[in-house]
């Protein structure tokens, strides 16, 4: 028989609950405006409790996972629910051994056959590896690459796309795992890769089911991450999604050219500057991997930062598109998923906040005497010190929904090559801009040498070269080298010319200089004023020393191919010469039959069983020949490029010269020993046509009385583009020279 409903209950709750509303509501209204040290504490912001120890997971943070200090999106409007928690399916067959989804064979010609394999972790239903079908780890071609795995310390786990928790009506609800079990399971046995979860309350009553499913698209390397939110309540709800999304992919080995992660950001301007919204764009942000840890303290790292949005997508009213880390060659980004036509605008819409979590070296827990939103991180043993690992985390805006209703928080994500082609085929990827996580640049200052427009036209150019006139990576590069030099010989002939004129003159003015120079040697201001008049009359004018400025010119394009060259995914794992050394020898097991098998390693003339570290090269595992071949090209390109002194050397300048001379040559090959065949080669051509560019030069210039000054003064002959230039900065230079005189003749 049923209770009889307690009627005075029903009286004076509401009556209590509506004095204490009352009450905080006159306490709020005193204390507007006064100062507060930290924000209040509310269900969203618990405050730790006192006796809290330094490093251990606080109240709402289960154990298996790192120490959350990361606000909501948003304060929940409705009442909280007590008792929330996740089901734990302990012993259900399948919330355990997870089917993969996709394949790891050779997709070949079969335009269904997967690009990529997943297999998944029980810990929030994500990803324990995704490896890639369709390229290897080494040329021998014997294990599949991987860009995402779990990585665990000291028991804190970071797995990628796992679903970490629920928020509902404010109230937390960890989806990662449960001390007594798995908290996921499949849906089916016949259908991997679709997952499902269900919150409870109190009375174990459904409140809400997560239900997620990754499906791989045919002949692509994007996956459709479904995920949905249904209330099973009889009441609305307000709900907010945090999963994790890409995580660090691994670095590769070797310290040539340092840390290549990156973590990038695609975005959409406003409307008043993209009135269509179908744009997107990532150039504003490419964070490095260190950057993006942010700053340590005693080597230690904040374990949560948030990335977006942040100070300049706030100025600019950017809108997130999607979020992503590279490595040298590959790419993970979450980017939003769409059948059919694509959605405008193309953003993240329902994903209000991006941080950078973080696990390994770094513990941290809410300090109590700081208030609840500040984070105290401390020390941990030097035997747990490990590795810093970071993922990226998105949150998505708080969301009401009614009873019976249901969210839609799906995601694509993109796992593959750093390769436009290969982007622009997938329709999702394409839609979503995601060719713009191809970026040809080291950062640093060099980054802003390297104008996209150069690299994408130099990359054109070799993948044209490749595929309709070689056929081989290596000749490629060797033909674009000699296009590149082509194009700027006229600019290189003109600075040669000048600069050698130049040092020729200051030669036959040595004696007379060195003459004023002991004659005036105490009067600085004489010596100045004899030198220009001296200067004067032989014709020179120091901006003969112009010549050199279209080297600063042309330097750019340089960098730009050198950078091109190392971030080119195309000459991975590619032999150079046609494969023609792997012929000959067989490749393996014989150490020698590594040579020139992969332009985007050292040429590896001869292989070590094992590597070794050297100072200022890094990890050595074979002897490498191209490094030196470089060394002697560039000892003999230093002296046709090198001009003469324009002035006579002591005896310790020149001792000087000769050291800085061998230096370069001896450093520049120990500094490129561990660099990629391809920039040896790359180096070795463009040196080696140098060097004939500038003898012919200098016969050219000899041939014709180029660089006789008495000659070239009386001829006449039509000025170049540069000749208009340095004529120009002569007349301006003299007509300031006469404007500072003239006070001066009006004085006398």
């Amino acid at each position: 028989m049923p209770q009889e409903p307690n009627r005075l209950l029903r009286v004076l709750i509401p009556a209590i609950l509506g004095l204490g509303g009352l009450f905080i509501a006159i306490a709020v209204m005193k204390n507007a405006g006064k100062q507060h040290a930290a924000p209040p504490i509310t269900a969203n912001n618990p405050a730790p409790p006192a006796n809290q120890p330094a490093g251990q997971p606080t109240l709402n943070q289960p154990a298996g996972q790192p120490v959350d200090t990361a606000a909501p999106a948003q304060a929940a409007p409705t009442a909280p629910m007590a008792g929330l928690h996740a089901k734990v399916f302990a012993g259900d067959p399948l919330a355990a051994n997870f089917a993969p989804v996709g394949s790891l064979d050779a997709p070949g010609k079969n335009p269904s056959a997967p690009h990529l394999r997943i297999d998944f972790d029980d810990f929030g239903a994500g990803v324990r590896e995704l490896r890639l079908a369709d390229h290897y780890e080494s040329v021998k071609n014997d294990a599949n690459v991987l860009v995402q795995t779990t990585v665990e310390h000291n028991g804190v786990r970071l797995v990628p796309f796992a679903a970490q928790w629920l928020s509902i009506n404010g109230q937390k609800v960890f989806l990662t795992r449960d001390a007594a079990g798995p908290v996921w399971r499949q849906v089916a046995a016949d259908k991997p890769g679709q997952f499902e979860a269900i919150i409870l309350d109190g009375a174990e009553t459904p409140i809400a089911r997560v239900e997620r499913a990754y499906v791989i698209r045919p002949n692509s390397h994007v996956v459709q991450l479904a995920q949905r939110v249904f209330n099973l309540s009889p009441a609305p709800i307000t709900i907010s999604l945090v999963t994790y999304g890409p995580a660090d992919l691994p670095q590769e080995r070797g310290g040539y050219g340092g840390d290549k992660r990156k973590v990038r950001f695609g975005y959409l301007r406003n409307a008043g500057q993209d009135p269509s919204r179908k744009h997107p764009i990532a150039n504003e942000f490419i964070t490095p991997h260190a950057t993006a840890l942010g700053g340590s303290e005693n080597g230690l790292y904040e374990p949560v930062l948030p990335q977006w949005p942040n100070e300049v997508s706030n100025e600019n009213g950017f809108e997130l598109t999607w979020a992503g880390m590279t490595n040298r060659y590959f790419s993970v980004a979450a980017t939003p998923w769409f059948e059919g036509d694509a959605p405008v605008p193309m953003s993240l819409a329902k994903y209000a906040l991006v941080d950078r979590v973080m696990i390994g070296n770094a513990v941290s827990f809410q300090d109590p005497a700081g208030g609840a939103a500040r984070t105290k991180v401390t020390r941990v043993n030097a035997s747990d010190m490990t590795t810093p690992e970071m993922a990226l985390r998105l949150a998505s805006a708080s969301e009401t929904l009614a009873p019976g209703a249901s969210s839609d928080l799906g995601l694509a994500i993109y796992a593959g090559p750093l390769s436009k082609p290969q982007i622009k085929r997938d329709p999702v990827a394409d839609a979503a801009n995601l060719e713009s996580l191809v970026v040809f640049n080291f950062g640093g200052m060099c980054g802003p040498c390297t104008f996209p427009f150069i690299t994408s036209t130099l990359h054109s150019l070799l993948l044209f070269f490749h595929d309709y006139l070689t056929r081989d990576w290596a000749l490629a590069i060797a033909l674009l080298v000699v296009c590149v030099r082509t194009i700027l010989h006229p600019l290189t002939r003109w600075s040669q010319i000048k600069m050698q004129r130049f040092a020729k003159q200051m030669q036959a003015m040595g004696p007379k200089q060195k003459v004023i120079q002991e004659r005036y040697g105490a009067d600085r201001q004489k010596l100045q004023q004899e030198m220009a008049k001296l200067w004067r009359e032989e014709g020179v004018s120091p901006l003969g020393m112009v010549g050199c400025l279209p080297m600063f010119l042309v330097t750019p394009v340089w960098i730009a191919l050198y950078a091109m060259l190392y971030f080119s995914v195309e000459l991975r794992h590619e032999p150079a010469f046609y494969g023609v050394v792997q012929k000959v020898i067989p490749n393996f097991p014989s150490f020698m039959g590594w040579f020139l098998s992969d332009l985007s390693e050292p040429d590896r003339f001869f292989r070590f069983a094992s590597s070794v570290n050297i100072p200022m090269i890094g990890e050595v595992d074979s002897i490498n020949i191209l490094p030196f071949i470089l060394g002697a090209v560039f000892f003999v390109h230093q002296k046709y490029l090198t001009p003469p002194s324009a002035t006579q050397l002591t005896p310790e300048q020149e001792m000087q010269q000769k050291m800085i001379k061998w230096m370069s040559v001896i450093m520049f090959p120990v500094f490129m020993y561990g660099a990629p065949a391809g920039l040896s080669i790359y180096f070795i051509v463009n040196s080696t046509l140098a060097i004939f560019e500038n003898k012919w030069i200098k016969a050219h210039a000899e041939k014709h009385g180029l660089l006789d000054v008495d000659k070239s003064k009386g001829a006449k002959k039509k000025e170049g583009f540069f000749a208009k230039l340095q004529r120009a900065a002569e007349e301006r230079a003299k007509a300031v020279e006469q404007a500072r005189k003239r006070p001066q003749q009006k004085k006398r």
